[in-house]
């Protein structure tokens, strides 16, 4: 009677808990996705505006490659005023997925900086991290193969609240 009984308690746990999650629809993450892959496009057509309307609304909400064109729209002041310390903030948060080439870009320009502008950098990075990071925007990377070339790229997936994520990936080896 007691294991029936305590079956039954964890059973109603996980549904309540599970209903009181609220969940995104597939609808909404794909015209996410999408509205980053408009932004990514009109950066290379070099149409700045169109291209920070789009990765302004997908940075915050934890899509890497968005987080790291806005980097290059404020490290670059295209479109918006040349902030180094914001264009940092969000390359810093960029590359906690790992990708070699993001990590690269930050490291070189982060070498450049003097011990002050270091301190800034680091303050703003982890306060960034901790708003729009893969832990708090839950967004899990990897890399994956890309069609028949074998290509390995680097895919970051938001999952819906309420789903398991997988491990993180360490592409730092």
């Amino acid at each position: 009677m007691y294991k029936l009984f305590f079956l039954m308690l964890m059973f109603f746990s996980v549904v309540c808990l599970n209903a009181a999650v609220p969940k995104l629809e597939n609808t909404e993450i794909s015209a996410l996705y999408d509205s980053e892959k408009r932004g990514m496009q009109a950066y290379r057509a070099e149409s700045y505006a169109e291209a920070f309307s789009h990765l302004s609304k997908t940075a915050p909400l934890g899509f890497k490659q968005s987080q790291y064109y806005l980097a290059f729209l404020y490290l670059k002041g295209q479109h918006v005023k040349k902030d180094m310390l914001e264009g940092m903030a969000w390359l810093g948060v960029a590359k906690e997925s790992g990708h070699k080439e993001m990590l690269k870009l930050y490291d070189g320009l982060y070498n450049a900086f003097n011990q002050a502008q270091k301190n800034a950098v680091d303050k703003k990075v982890t306060e960034y991290i901790a708003l729009y990071g893969m832990q708090e925007q839950n967004v899990s990377c990897n890399m994956r193969t890309k069609g028949a070339s074998r290509k390995r790229i680097l895919v970051c997936d938001k999952i819906p609240i309420g789903v398991e994520r997988e491990p993180e990936l360490n592409f730092n080896r």
